[in-house]
């Protein structure tokens, strides 16, 4: 095996490991609570608490505001019955809202309330808390290198074809 097969292995690890951190019940937990803590300074209710896939609904909609839920699930690579029940659960909570398209009064749209702004404004700043304090001791030019990277990476999955 040659150094670029050992590297490709060794970044395949990291991809797996990212996920399953992304996924680890308690790490999310504890994003959840420090959103909570800072909601509540700001005044917002934070007894809701916003699971990971009402966290990329919230970051879908702020990239294209107002959305129909079925874009918003192709938008956010997710289920649409999962992300109906998201948006049921963050409307409950005040952080979205659903109103008619002035095109076409039958077609629902799915929009940010000010909480739900705040809110991931909130959960943004934690997360990026988070990534600081992972890389604490690299140096400046380690993370401008590391981001330049992991862009390159994520942008290049994005344009990948995976055929068999």
């Amino acid at each position: 095996m040659d150094q670029r097969d050992e590297s490709l292995l060794q970044i395949r690890a990291a991809v797996l490991t990212l996920f399953k951190l992304g996924r680890n019940r308690r790490r999310v937990a504890r994003h959840n609570e420090v959103a909570s803590r800072e909601l509540r300074l700001r005044g917002i209710d934070a007894s809701v608490s916003v699971s990971a896939p009402g966290y990329l609904i919230l970051l879908g909609l702020g990239e294209s505001e107002p959305c129909r839920v079925s874009d918003l699930a192709r938008d956010t690579v997710q289920d649409l019955s999962a992300v109906v029940r998201q948006v049921q659960a963050l409307e409950k909570a005040g952080l979205v809202a659903r109103g008619s398209s002035p095109e076409d009064g039958r077609t629902v749209l799915i929009t940010r309330t000010q909480a739900g702004k705040a809110a991931l404004e909130v959960l943004e700043t934690a997360a990026t808390a988070q990534i600081g304090d992972t890389i604490t001791d690299w140096t400046d030019a380690e993370v401008t290198q590391f981001a330049r990277l992991f862009a390159m990476f994520v942008e290049n999955s994005l344009k990948a074809t995976y055929d068999a």
